[in-house]
C-alpha cells in the first residue's frame, strides 16, 4: 500500500509501503501518484491550503482509495476510484477550466457512502460506472459546470444534480 497522508515525514524514493507525502509549505503543490497497487489517501488533503493537480495513474491492477475529503485544482483519477468514509466524502475541484475539474477514468464506487463531487466551474467526467448494482452509494450529489458520464450512476438514496450552473442550488 502507497499512503499519501497528512504527517510530514522524510520521503523516501521510490515510495516504500507506509510513505508519508507531504506538500510544500507554501502554493500550491502538484501531485502525481504513479504506483501499482494501492493508493490509499487515508486522511483529508488540501483542507487548509489546496493542493495543485492530483494524478493517479492507470496501471495494471492499480486503486486508488480515498477516506477523507480532498481538495485540489484538479483531479484525474487514471484507476479505479473506492470512496470508504465513515462519514460523506467530498472530493473539490477549484480549476478555472470548464473542461477539466475531477475525472475517473475507471469509475468509482464507494458501497454504502456518500459522495459530494464539487467542480463549480469545471467539467466533472466519469469514464465508468458511478456506484454498481451491488456496490451503490448511499447518495450522490454533484455540483458543476458540466457533467459526462460514461457509464451508470447506482445509489440507494438521493442522487442530486447541480449542473450548468455556478450555484450550490440542485
Amino acid at each position: 500500500t502507497n499512503t499519501v497522508d497528512d504527517d510530514p515525514r522524510t520521503l523516501p524514493s521510490p515510495l516504500t509501503d507506509g510513505a508519508i507525502v507531504s506538500a510544500a509549505s507554501t502554493g500550491e503543490s502538484n501531485l502525481t501518484a504513479n504506483v501499482s497497487g494501492l493508493t490509499l489517501f487515508n486522511a483529508a488533503v488540501g483542507q487548509t491550503s489546496r493542493v495543485g493537480d492530483v494524478t493517479t495513474d492507470a496501471g495494471a491492477g492499480s486503486t486508488t482509495t480515498v477516506r477523507a475529503n480532498f481538495s485540489a485544482t484538479k483531479m484525474d483519477f487514471g484507476d479505479a476510484v473506492l470512496i470508504d468514509g465513515s462519514t460523506p466524502v467530498t472530493l473539490n475541484a477549484s480549476t478555472s477550466s470548464t473542461t477539466e475539474g475531477i475525472r475517473f477514468r475507471q469509475g468509482l464506487t464507494g458501497p454504502g457512502d456518500t459522495i459530494v463531487l464539487s467542480a463549480p466551474n469545471a467539467t466533472i467526467i466519469s469514464n465508468g460506472n458511478v456506484g454498481s448494482s451491488t456496490d451503490r452509494f448511499a447518495a450522490i450529489s454533484v455540483h458543476g459546470r458540466n457533467m459526462i458520464l460514461g457509464g451508470n450512476v447506482f445509489a440507494e438514496g438521493d442522487i442530486s444534480l447541480a449542473i450548468g450552473t455556478s450555484s450550490n442550488d440542485t
